[in-house]
């Protein structure tokens, strides 16, 4: 499989908006002079998607893919875009095409997680969260997002595994502890909730929700 041509969320970011008009000015004559030029369809589409065109960049994602159905990058970009202007049926389909064409493409199940969560499909969200992890276990955000899922599930257990390995992963996030103990409080281990509690202000000692965590655990009143 090819590598992907340019990355729609990479180092294309970066460069300021004048650059980006710049080379979308030229990949927009290239096209109309090649209009079966794949390459330049995918740059012109990630050009109009940075300037925020996302409709345009939709319309020639569309022309890349009706060039070549079953290339995986073209149809990892137009679900991303669809995803951002709420078509999310659309980008659903899109972005579980990619998971069949190129299932290595891990950021595709990153996507379609946030797509499934978007329209409430917990169950499926998870499914690509954890999909993802199992090609790859460091990921710190399917990590969080499929803990966030569970705890939505009340799968308070599988949520505290997941947040665990952040802690091991080293994050510093107040609410991976904020979670964490949390996920502890609901299996009624209350000293390890306090731990994680304490361990989250050890590393950001003035967040506010960590701080009303603990003292609702160890401010007791007395009967």
């Amino acid at each position: 499989m090819n590598k992907p041509i340019i990355d729609l969320f990479g180092g294309v970011e970066e460069i300021d908006n004048p650059r980006v008009d710049e080379l979308t000015a030229r990949l927009e004559e290239r096209v109309a002079q090649h209009p079966d030029d794949l390459r330049s369809l995918l740059l012109l589409g990630n050009g109009y998607y940075l300037q925020g065109k996302i409709a345009r960049s939709i319309e020639i994602f569309n022309r890349a893919i009706a060039l070549n159905p079953d290339y995986p990058y073209a149809h990892y970009y137009i679900g991303i875009a669809q995803y951002r202007s709420g078509h999310i049926a659309d980008a659903i389909a899109s972005l579980s095409r990619v998971t069949a064409l190129a299932p290595s493409l891990v950021m595709a199940y990153y996507w379609l997680g946030i797509t499934y969560f978007h329209c409430g499909n917990y169950a499926e969200a998870r499914k690509a969260f954890e999909t993802l992890l199992e090609k790859n276990n460091e990921s710190h955000i399917a990590h969080y997002h499929a803990a966030v899922i569970c705890m939505f599930q009340r799968e308070y257990e599988a949520a505290r595994a997941h947040l665990a390995k952040l802690v091991d992963l080293g994050s510093r996030d107040p609410q991976v502890y904020l979670r964490l103990g949390n996920c502890h409080f609901r299996l009624h281990q209350l000293t390890e909730a306090m731990a994680a509690y304490r361990k989250g202000l050890k590393l950001n000692p003035d967040n506010v929700p960590l701080q009303e965590a603990l003292a609702e655990l160890v401010d007791v009143q007395a009967p």
